[in-house]
């Protein structure tokens, strides 16, 4: 969803091509949310403070500074390739520790493009481990506290760049993730429903249709909307929800969990490969042929690059990692054993 949103702005702003944003795609940002707090509370919730971060930074760090750093030296060295960022170290210098900060425009964002999302990712991460140090049965409740009173407090008060994460409306949906598997987890995986999981994929596609079309005005800073837990949040979590019960009738094709292991890979590079395809297509003097063709050609060239970003950089990259976490946590044991 978020390659198409993102393959189809690229045309948007080109007289040739007769597109209009498609905002409901910007939801698949929320889906991700949504899955993230669900995913999180399944597996972290019994794990130690230290190892919960670890654990993370292994996985989130590296391709994230990788592709910042890509965007650093295009700015540094190519900078014509942006039309309105330039580079700047205090900038940058926040966008790798997962930090909003003001641009050169003076709006909240990061360095890497899609980077504040990961923002907002990074602070969920904190605020659970946090919570982790409590007793277990705070999780959630701590949680509920911690992202309502930020979400109120944004509503109330200026919010600065640089507090943008935690003073936000928009981690609210991790926190619906969470409480979509407190209840699965509570409910000892309940039964797989499949016509109750298509009814809620129904409903929950068309709310966040319907909301892309109607409720999402032109031009919207969808990252920093403050209904946007209404408008895609809600929706989100019955798609997410409709995932968790049909997961048992459905035969995923080897593909397709291809390409969903190399999610986060796809995300920080789609930009990029976007970018160049569309360029390369108009000097090549083919944009008399169908802008969808440009999008599709454009989607499937990010997903193969972000599949071969996942085998050559992610994957081996978070095995080492790993491999030295798991030993480095070992050697204490069989010391004292010793």
């Amino acid at each position: 969803m978020i390659v198409v949103f993102h393959a189809v702005i690229q045309l948007v702003e080109y007289p040739e091509y007769s597109f209009t944003q498609e905002d409901s795609l910007a939801a698949g940002v929320d889906m991700f949310f949504v899955i993230s707090g669900f995913i999180i509370y399944l597996t972290g919730r019994r794990a130690s403070p230290g190892t919960f971060l670890a654990r993370r930074a292994i996985r989130v760090v590296p391709p994230y500074w990788l592709y910042t750093t890509v965007t650093a030296a295009l700015l540094l060295f190519v900078p014509s390739a942006y039309r309105n960022l330039r580079f700047d170290a205090r900038f940058a210098m926040f966008s790798y520790a997962f930090l909003f900060s003001p641009n050169v425009a003076g709006a909240p964002g990061t360095l890497l493009g899609v980077g504040w999302s990961l923002a907002y990712e990074m602070y969920f991460y904190v605020l659970f481990a946090l919570l982790l140090c409590l007793p277990r049965k705070w999780l959630v409740p701590g949680l509920a506290s911690a992202l309502l009173a930020g979400a109120l407090l944004s509503l109330t008060v200026p919010v600065s760049a640089y507090l943008r994460a935690p003073l936000s409306t928009l981690p609210l949906e991790f926190l619906l993730g969470c409480l979509l598997a407190k209840w699965y987890v509570e409910n000892d995986n309940p039964p797989p429903s499949k016509p109750v999981a298509l009814a809620l994929f129904a409903v929950g596609g068309i709310g966040i249709w319907l909301a892309g079309h109607y409720l999402v005005g032109p031009g919207a800073r969808l990252e920093f909307d403050v209904w946007r837990v209404l408008f895609f949040g809600i929706p989100a979590m019955l798609v997410v929800t409709g995932g968790v019960l049909l997961e048992p009738h459905v035969r995923v094709p080897r593909f397709v969990q291809l390409v969903g292991d190399a999610s986060y890979s796809l995300y920080l590079s789609h930009s990029f490969v976007l970018a160049a395809v569309v360029r390369i297509w108009r000097a090549a003097g083919l944009s008399f042929l169908p802008g969808l063709l440009l999008v599709l050609l454009s989607s499937c060239v990010a997903i193969v690059v972000g599949i071969s970003s996942y085998y050559l950089f992610e994957k081996p990259v978070t095995k080492a990692l790993s491999s030295m976490l798991l030993r480095s946590s070992a050697e204490p044991r069989r010391g004292r054993r010793g």
